[in-house]
């Protein structure tokens, strides 16, 4: 069966049928909230706000190399159904995931709902103040905080899947970290989906308190090959001179559809490192959106997509400079084998204020087969004349002079490509600060080139 992309049917309207459908299960979905659940109201703007929009389509820019009609090569995805799989089964799969080492607080989610046996965080042990998403909102004494920045950096007039999200936004966690908390204890966030062929909306809202330091795992994978739609939103508020590393690990099945975005806000001073490395599924579409709101903010955006046969992967990025002294660096690299579908758009905005803006963005793309492709767009708008920013993308396949000096030195050609490869994935994952998430991200993404050799795919 060819698993290829249908590029031919992309001007059709996408998923009208999964529009319907997610809109008229909403009063049935209200209806197992809380009956004082105070985000109802908000739920139910976010919804108006969907419904004015609809799903996205290549009319829009953002999205013209990105058809969403693959969504009906593979069903309908309910708001309401549930996991079939014996909770034994789904506890057993989960202990024998590879997990990174040291010692890390651990938030596992099933299908977007937390599972405290397999969990090991609690409130006494933990500098940080958090809350299962569900249960914040749940209690309106615990909904105040959560409602002053929830929706402030994700607009739901003008994105529509963050609408979709909030509508029916259910997983996912609020975290507070206090001011000049020095937090020694890395937090893994572990969701799970089971392949109950639904629609997954979790939801994090993360604030970084004036002074604080923390290291953060997040990681989203899929039950063998299921099939689920992830829908996720996250918020992220840096205080002045707060410290956060944000590292985000996608790995799913080929059949697996994920979309997310990630807002971040910045102020004085304050040090965002931010990770992303997809690994799998049969779409992904990840936005991240930084804005470096004040004086000498700073921002390190790294990125690595891995797609092979059937799958396509788009990242979009967009960095505002808005104040003087901000500094910028990203590096996106991407590996493409048969026909895989590749998208990087990348956007740096600086202000008429924002002088003395460092910046930069580099996109290296490496495709090991004829078929493969990828699209490639590096922005720069620059309103501010004393600045420093630089961008550029690259497309190519390996060195053949380089194939031929291992080969020269006993190594087979196939090897050879491999520890090419290798190479050139390294650079993403020598990035990652928590060395302990550094070991685990060489281990995934080697079992992901090991995949396509056993597809037999050109590498």
């Amino acid at each position: 069966m060819d698993r290829g992309l249908d590029m031919k049917t992309a001007h059709r309207t996408p998923v009208a049928d999964l529009t319907k459908g997610w809109v008229s299960e909403f009063q049935d979905f209200l209806e197992t909230r809380p009956t004082h659940d105070p985000s109802k109201e908000l739920r139910s703007l976010a919804l108006s706000h969907f419904q004015e929009q609809g799903m996205p389509h290549r009319k829009m820019e953002a999205w013209r190399n990105t058809p969403l009609t693959l969504l009906e090569e593979v069903g309908l995805f309910s708001t309401t159904s549930a996991s079939k799989r014996p909770k034994s089964e789904i506890s057993e799969w989960v202990e024998a995931l590879e997990k990174p080492e040291g010692d890390w607080q651990r938030l596992v989610f099933i299908d977007g709902q937390i599972d405290p046996g397999l969990s090991t965080l609690s409130d006494a042990e933990s500098e940080m103040e958090w809350m299962a998403f569900d249960a914040a909102l749940a209690e309106g004494s615990q909904y105040a905080p959560i409602q002053e920045r929830l929706g402030q950096l994700a607009d739901l007039k003008t994105d529509a899947l963050a609408a979709l999200n909030t509508a029916y936004m259910q997983g996912g966690v609020y975290l507070r970290i206090p001011a000049s908390c020095q937090n020694e204890r890395p937090l893994h966030l572990l969701f799970v989906s089971t392949g109950s062929g639904s629609l997954r909306c979790p939801r994090n809202l993360v604030v970084a308190e004036s002074g604080s330091q923390s290291s953060v795992l997040v990681e989203h994978t899929v039950m063998d090959e299921a099939h689920d739609l992830t829908n996720c939103v996250t918020e992220l508020f840096l205080a002045e001179n707060a410290q956060l590393q944000w590292t985000v690990l996608e790995h799913a099945s080929e059949s697996a559809i994920r979309f997310s975005d990630v807002h971040a806000y910045q102020a004085r001073d304050s040090r965002l490192s931010l990770q992303l490395l997809t690994l799998g599924g049969r779409l992904v579409r990840n936005n991240v959106h930084v804005a470096l709101a004040d004086t000498g903010a700073e921002v390190d955006l790294n990125g690595l997509f891995l797609a092979s046969t059937g799958q396509l992967v788009d990242h979009h990025t967009e960095i505002n400079h808005a104040m003087p002294q901000g500094r910028s660096q990203q590096l996106h690299k991407s590996v493409l084998t048969g026909n895989a579908r590749g998208v990087f758009r990348g956007m740096i905005n600086v202000s008429p204020h924002a002088q003395k803006t460092n910046s930069s963005l580099s996109n290296p793309n490496l495709l090991l087969s004829d078929q493969a492709r990828i699209e490639t767009q590096p922005q720069l708008e620059i309103y501010a004349d004393d600045v420093k920013c630089s961008h550029g993308s690259t497309v190519g396949q390996i060195d053949e002079e380089a194939i031929f000096y291992l080969q020269s030195r006993g190594i087979g050609r196939n090897h050879a490509k491999q520890i090419l490869t290798r190479g050139f994935i390294n650079e993403i994952c020598d990035r990652i600060p928590n060395k302990n998430v550094q070991k685990l991200a060489y281990g995934l993404t080697s079992e992901t080139l090991e995949s396509f050799v056993n597809k037999e795919e050109t590498i």
